[in-house]
């Protein structure tokens, strides 16, 4: 390995502190807009009311809707705080909290179907979208805070943009 003479006064606590204070400013910059979980839950509960009570024809047109929202949503995340951390990139704290709304969304989808082939009242419908924004914004929240912890601790791949 060459040694490089202008790095000679560079140790290697001052390189690991450097990372740190980047994984640490990094971090910072992981806030979510106020309106980004409440936007995320309705365009989840957008596929909910396609399952749930909208016309056969039209439920694959709610489910487009929901789709183009939430990539829209996470296009801007992406411009507003430079850096994004999906499920994939995301570290031992955040993991269990992602995976946890991957099977919220999976199970109201199911109880929306369910909501559907037994004719349930449609108000049904919409106390299950309104529960899941609700849900979205609390578990949204808390990945937020995970995924920092995550990025802090060296434990997230950040995509920095």
């Amino acid at each position: 390995m060459e040694s490089n003479p202008s790095d000679a006064g560079y140790s290697a606590p001052a390189a690991l502190r450097d990372a740190a204070a980047t994984r640490d400013a990094a971090a910072t910059r992981l806030v979510t807009p106020w309106w980004y979980h409440p936007a995320l839950g309705v365009a989840i509960a957008l596929i909910l009311v396609g399952v749930a009570i909208a016309p056969t024809t039209q439920i694959v047109l709610w489910a487009v809707a929901s789709m183009l929202i939430s990539v829209s949503l996470s296009t801007l995340y992406r411009r507003i705080t430079g850096v994004w951390v999906g499920p994939a990139q995301a570290g031992p704290r955040s993991r269990p909290v992602w995976i946890g709304f991957g099977f919220l969304v999976v199970a109201a989808i199911g109880a929306a179907a369910a909501i559907r082939f037994t004719d349930g009242p449609p108000w049904l419908t919409v106390l299950l979208a309104l529960a899941t924004v609700l849900a979205t914004v609390i578990l949204g929240r808390w990945v937020d805070a995970a995924l920092r912890a995550d990025i802090r601790a060296g434990d997230a791949t950040l995509s920095v943009h």
